[in-house]
């Protein structure tokens, strides 16, 4: 066991940080040999086997809360996570957002909320940033200074030090969910109206493409994971995301995830590389985790070849903003496009556009439901449901859905559907009370 020469006349008083600095020093300088063994060796009855034998430890009389609170901060640098260890573990959290050395903040239930939280000092934050990004395989520099990466747990990192930042580092961490989220999860917390849940499972599960699109946090991901498993059993599904986070309880899943290039420039895979090679693997329905650039015109294509079924997420405010995004990203990755080739393009392949959005307060709330109908070589945007009477929807006396239709070609009674979406549609004059209808008088 670890020994060393330390003066026993040590101070009366000591403060926990600089023992735990001891402690820290110790427990290195025990594995200086071998530091893999670090992470396969039992830490926690090493460090306390080394409380027991430093001298400060034993002069300074510590209690046993002092001593395991030293011991277990000790464990949680060593093992990686450090002063946050204890924000990881806390499933009411879901963003941990590091500013400075002595900002923390974190997402707890919808709200962001500063925690006492801290680190030593610049100096350390950086350190633990270091740490961080080499569990990742990566390693942040000036000269590249912003760095994405996947903690082993598969929660998602982003990473920046100087001169990108005037800070020692700034670190934003989305926590990866172990929580199992139900459909009726949803239904009971608000977050969708159970007609309108059925109304979507319906639609998967015939085939209909699909866009899921809101803000940051809105629960985009935790719908298509709910959605996608109406998907048939004997249906062969591909998904495709930057880092794992979809949980299909599906027979038949392959899961592809995107690649970071190494440190020479090099192995990169991208979502478009990714989508690709799926149009190759004999996929009935793809899944794209998120699109963002030019992988939306492959996504786009496989929808409008022999893949439906499928769904992508995108950031946009509305299901209309979802449609003028798409059409923005098909125009910066081929400009040679034209206006009536892009909306040939999304028309064609899109066909339901879910809206779903968190407030200032952090409530989640699935907000419209938009079709996309084909109409020549274009389309046209129709609101079927809208939570709040934003968005004008449309008259059921003088519409004919396409996915209503889809979904009772396979067998499935629309009328409840209907008979939902034509209660919803009606607003009084100020368009914020709803009320209720007979439908046919």
């Amino acid at each position: 066991m670890f020994r060393r020469s330390i003066s026993q006349a040590a101070p009366l008083e000591i403060s926990l940080s600089e023992l735990k600095n001891e402690l820290h020093q110790a427990i290195i300088e025990e594995f200086e040999k071998d530091p893999s063994q670090l992470f396969t060796a039992n830490l926690m009855e090493v460090l306390n086997g080394l409380c027991d034998e430093l001298p400060r430890f034993v002069d300074a009389e510590l209690s046993s809360f002092q001593k395991n609170q030293i011991v277990q901060s000790v464990n949680d640098e060593v093992q990686g996570l450090g002063p946050i260890a204890e924000l990881m573990l806390d499933d009411e959290i879901s963003d941990i957002l590091i500013n400075n050395f002595d900002e923390v903040w974190v997402e707890q239930r919808g709200q962001l909320v500063r925690t006492s939280t801290r680190f030593d000092d610049a100096a350390h934050l950086r350190r633990f940033t270091d740490r961080l990004l080499e569990g990742c395989g990566r390693q942040a520099s000036t000269v590249k200074p912003i760095i994405d990466g996947k903690l082993p747990d598969g929660s998602r990192l982003h990473v920046l030090v100087p001169p990108a930042c005037v800070q020692a580092a700034v670190v934003s961490i989305r926590k990866f969910s172990h929580k199992v989220i139900s459909e009726q999860f949803l239904v009971d917390t608000g977050y969708v109206e159970r007609p309108l849940m059925n109304f979507l499972k319906r639609a998967v599960e015939t085939g209909v493409n699909m866009v899921i699109c809101g803000n940051a946090g809105a629960g985009k991901t935790s719908l298509m994971n709910v959605l996608a498993s109406n998907i048939k059993p004997h249906e062969r599904v591909v998904t495709i995301e930057e880092s794992i986070e979809l949980k299909l309880h599906h027979q038949h899943v392959v899961q592809l995830e995107t690649h970071n290039a190494n440190s020479e420039g090099h192995g990169a895979l991208t979502l478009r590389d990714l989508v690709r090679a799926s149009l190759r693997m004999r996929a009935d329905r793809i899944i794209v985790g998120e699109v963002r650039g030019g992988e939306a015109v492959d996504m786009l294509q496989a929808m409008s070849c022999g893949h439906q079924g499928s769904i992508t997420t995108i950031h946009a405010n509305s299901s209309f903003d979802a449609v003028t995004r798409l059409s923005t990203l098909i125009q910066l990755d081929n400009q040679q496009l034209t206006d009536n080739h892009v909306n040939a393009i999304i028309g064609g392949s899109i066909q339901l556009i879910v809206h779903v959005a968190r407030d200032v307060n952090g409530k989640r709330e699935l907000k419209s439901v938009g079709e996309i109908c084909r109409v020549g070589s274009g389309f046209e945007h129709n609101t079927l449901y809208s939570a709040d009477g934003s968005e004008p929807t449309v008259d059921f006396n003088h519409y004919d859905s396409p996915v209503l239709k889809l979904i009772g070609h396979h067998g499935h009674d629309i009328n409840s559907f209907l008979h939902f979406f034509e209660l919803e549609g009606e607003y009084d004059q100020n368009g914020d009370t709803r009320f209720k209808r007979a439908i046919n008088g």
